[in-house]
Formats: C-alpha cells, sequence, structure tokens
C-alpha cells in the first residue's frame, strides 16, 4: 500500500491534504474509531510514559474485556524485553500487572472452552 495508506485508513475523516509535500502528523494514533476497539476484548496495551508514542495513545482501557498499562520511566518496548536486573520497580510492575492480566484471560478462556 502507499505509505499515507495508513493514516487514511485510521483516520478517514481526521487525515489532512498534504501541503507542499508535508504530510501533518495525526493528533491520536489509530484511535479515531474508539467505537469499534470498545467491541473487542482481551487486548492489552502497554507503553512507557517515555515512549515517543504514548502521547498519541489511550489514556485508558476502551472497556471493560481491554487492558492499559502505562508505565511511569518506561521507554519504547522496554517492556517486551525479558525482566532483568536494571528494571525499576515500576517496570517490575507493569510486567507483573501484564502477567495478571493475561493469566486471567487465559484462564476465563480456559473455562469458555465446550467440556
Amino acid at each position: 500500500p502507499p505509505p499515507f495508506f495508513f493514516c487514511l485508513f485510521f483516520f478517514p475523516s481526521k487525515t489532512p491534504k498534504p501541503c507542499l509535500g508535508v504530510i501533518p502528523v495525526p493528533s491520536s494514533f489509530g484511535f479515531a474509531h474508539v467505537e469499534r476497539l470498545q467491541q473487542t476484548s482481551r487486548i492489552l496495551w502497554a507503553y512507557g510514559e517515555l515512549d515517543p508514542w504514548a502521547t498519541l495513545g489511550l489514556k485508558a482501557a476502551v472497556s471493560n474485556q481491554t487492558a492499559l498499562i502505562r508505565i511511569p520511566g518506561g521507554s519504547h518496548c522496554a517492556d517486551m524485553e525479558g525482566p532483568n536486573e536494571h528494571d525499576t520497580v515500576a517496570m517490575r510492575t507493569a510486567r507483573q500487572q501484564e502477567s495478571e492480566v493475561v493469566g486471567k484471560w487465559l484462564a476465563q478462556v480456559v473455562e469458555e472452552r465446550p467440556k
């Protein structure tokens, strides 16, 4: 797809037209249709407050079937690395929260399976 395709897809009514070859950055990242996200389940968003994308991200979970974890002092994708001795308390807490959320969802899936 053309490079600007994704902005057109995610921000159909908000996508500005290029002016003098400069394409402005949308004011929100992929969440122009939050009502669609409210119909989803078991999505975990986790990002650090120092992640450049954090300012464009969600500020809260969109439903009780999703989760959002903001990591104070965290950077882009830092929680995706394995735990290590340099993890901050906030990072260790976030990893624990992620584990609990995913564990709860896995237990729900097992419970929902036909017996």
